[in-house]
C-alpha cells in the first residue's frame, strides 16, 4: 500500500514552540488558506493530550483518537470528542472551491 503525500506539512523545526502551543496548527491554518475562518470552524483529529490543548488553545474543536492515550487523560485535556480510532469519523462532504467540508462523528466515547 501506498501513503498519500499531504500538499501541506508542518513540522516541528518549523515552530519555536512545540504543542501544547497552538503555533502548529494556526501554521497549518494558515498554509491551507484558512487563517480568516472562524477558529471554532476547523476541526483537529489528535492522539495525544498536548495536540488536544494545541488545538483547543488555537480555538479549533478536538477529536482525540484513543489509540495512545487514555481516554481520561484526552478528556482532561479538552477534546470535544473522543473516539476509538479514526473509523469513527468520517468524511462525508467535501466541497474545494468553498472550503467546507462536512464529517460525521459515530460512536463518540465521550
Amino acid at each position: 500500500m501506498q501513503l498519500a503525500h499531504p500538499r501541506f506539512m508542518v513540522t516541528a523545526e518549523e515552530v519555536a514552540n512545540g504543542k501544547p502551543d497552538p503555533a502548529c496548527y494556526r501554521l497549518g491554518a494558515a498554509r491551507l488558506g484558512l487563517e480568516s475562518a472562524k477558529p471554532e470552524s476547523l476541526l483537529v483529529l489528535e492522539d495525544a493530550p498536548a495536540g488536544v490543548r494545541a488545538g483547543k488553545a488555537a480555538g479549533y474543536r478536538v477529536v482525540a483518537l484513543a489509540t495512545t492515550h487514555a481516554v481520561e487523560q484526552l478528556r482532561e485535556a479538552g477534546a470535544d470528542w473522543i473516539v476509538r480510532d479514526m473509523r469513527s469519523v468520517t468524511l462525508e462532504r467535501w466541497d474545494a472551491k468553498g472550503k467546507v467540508v462536512s464529517v460525521r462523528i459515530a460512536d463518540a466515547l465521550v
